[in-house]
């Protein structure tokens, strides 16, 4: 996994946090999986970080509250 995160990631400058997970459900089916963090810096057009993080801007209704986006297939998605 370090390497993977090293190779794809750290080698672009980019931060990453990571955490393995191990776990087994009661018909002891085992769950190994990852958690990886990244940074979320823009880069400008020549490869290098912007210094101001992205912001995601939201559609709100008229009660200032998040339309949800809704995906024909899957439904509604978590904002």
């Amino acid at each position: 996994m370090r390497d993977y995160l090293r190779r794809n990631f750290v080698s672009e400058g980019m931060c990453v946090d990571f955490a393995i997970n191990d776990s087994e459900n009661d018909k002891h089916q085992r769950n190994l999986h990852c958690h990886i963090m990244l940074t979320v810096r823009p880069m400008d057009g020549n490869g290098k970080w912007q210094e101001v993080k992205e912001k995601k801007e939201y559609a709100l209704d008229e009660n200032g509250e998040r339309i949800p986006v809704i995906d024909k297939e899957t439904g509604p998605r978590r904002t």
